[in-house]
């Protein structure tokens, strides 16, 4: 177009300069892509197992150091169950007795095994102790 009279030589520098300024920002440009997908293959989360996230140990936007748990997650393969029991029945709920629990949420039942009960003396006043046991069964996971 210059050579052919049609703009004027400082419109042609002018527009060649855009262009060889648009190309170094593109280069730019892809050089902060490419770093920006370099950091991010570094920004891996995994989990130890596979559970159930029970509770978020962060906020949103915050900072984090590498190895910083995000969040606490629970193994629903291996759920602990604890309730309250009349005291007059902690002699039949020994470690190891197999107890039928129900989950009110799921509506399921399963046969678990006691684990221990809260130690320490029992009071005159006490009417319940509570009552740990171990369930593997997912009859009594977590509800969706």
């Amino acid at each position: 177009m210059f050579k052919q009279a049609m703009i004027s030589e400082i419109d042609f520098k002018k527009a060649k300069l855009d262009v060889e300024t648009s190309a170094a920002r593109l280069l730019a440009i892809r050089a902060n892509l490419k770093e920006a997908q370099n950091q991010l293959s570094y920004c891996v989360i995994s989990a130890p197992i596979a559970g159930r996230i029970e509770e978020i140990a962060t906020r949103s936007f915050e900072n984090l150091r590498a190895g910083q748990p995000l969040v606490r997650i629970i193994d629903d393969n291996l759920l602990k169950a604890v309730m309250f029991v009349p005291v007059s029945l902690l002699e039949q709920l020994k470690p190891g007795t197999d107890v039928d629990l129900f989950c009110t949420d799921t509506k399921k039942r399963s046969r678990e095994k006691c684990m221990k009960s809260r130690p320490a003396p029992i009071t005159g006043a006490e009417r319940s102790r509570s009552m740990q046991l171990l369930t593997t069964e997912t009859a009594v996971s977590l509800p969706v």
